[in-house]
């Protein structure tokens, strides 16, 4: 019984993926949007961060919260009205059986397509423009692992934006909604201001916290010098950015984590849709 349910959920889930997937396709002007996004902004990341990247701790980290900044703005807007536009659709489907495990998967499913062509084209242009450390800490390279951990970065914003747009009714709410929830994920990222009690427990709630966690990692960050040239001064080294694979791993398990929690409540709250009065 079980194995045919799931046999079902998954078929569904394929159907929905591939009826999305024409959507986007058939939307031309979303379809550049959604790969021109990526690419603008590793240029502009490229151009401010100028060539002092991987060269010191301040700058380096500041071109990594860019890139985390960046990744999430891309991966919350990719997904942040898909739910929410088409709720009287959903609300339809659902009562006459739509799944809404298979209606969320195929989300994720179609968007993460997106995110990998994306990451690869962000990627593409960080891997041309800075000299990656040759040493990799999870992988034999560094760009491999930068590559894996923007795109679990985008995967788990995308989860995020498919949860707000689960959870509000309108385009209006969640256009109004996402500069906020941008805002909150600079502001508890860990790089303006040092978290520390409560809103360290907020922090860990954030994707932006593990991003920059999964990158400082991967690059060895702890290592860089300060440009702050100082006889004796030296950067107290942040475990946050512990530099082993274990931790790495760890990191990239904990963004996981949350893709899987905001999906599980996409599909929780979206049973609300069947008493949608409009």
């Amino acid at each position: 019984m079980g194995s045919s349910s799931n046999e079902g959920i998954f078929f569904q889930s394929m159907v929905l993926a591939d009826r999305y997937t024409h959507t986007i396709l058939h939307n031309k002007k979303k379809l550049i949007m959604i790969f021109l996004f990526p690419l603008a902004l590793a240029l502009v990341i490229v151009w401010v961060a100028g060539k002092g990247m991987f060269e010191t701790f301040e700058q380096t980290q500041a071109c990594l919260f860019m890139i985390v900044s960046s990744t999430i703005f891309v991966g919350l807007c990719n997904t942040i009205q898909e739910v929410c536009k088409e709720r009287n659709i959903v609300k339809r489907e659902y009562m006459a059986n739509l799944n809404l495990a298979s209606y969320i998967l195929s989300k994720l499913m179609v968007q993460g397509a997106v995110s990998v062509i994306s990451t690869a084209i962000a990627m593409g242009v960080y891997a041309v423009a800075f000299d990656f450390p040759k040493e990799g800490v999870v992988t034999k390279s560094v760009t491999a692992d930068f590559m894996i951990s923007l795109l679990l970065l985008m995967l788990a914003s995308n989860a995020m934006g498919l949860m707000i747009s689960s959870i509000v009714k309108t385009n209006d709410a969640a256009n109004t909604i996402a500069p906020y929830l941008l805002i909150v994920q600079v502001v508890f990222s860990g790089v303006l201001f040092e978290m520390e009690g409560f809103m360290d427990t907020i922090a860990n709630l954030m994707v932006s916290k593990w991003g920059m966690a999964e990158l400082g990692s991967a690059c060895g960050i702890n290592d860089f010098p300060s440009k702050i040239k100082i006889p004796g001064y030296v950067i107290p080294e942040k475990d946050i950015y512990r530099s082993t694979s274990a931790h790495l791993i760890y990191v990239w398990l904990v963004l996981v984590l949350i893709l899987f929690i905001c999906s599980t409540v996409s599909v929780i709250v979206l049973r609300r849709v069947s008493k949608d009065v409009r």
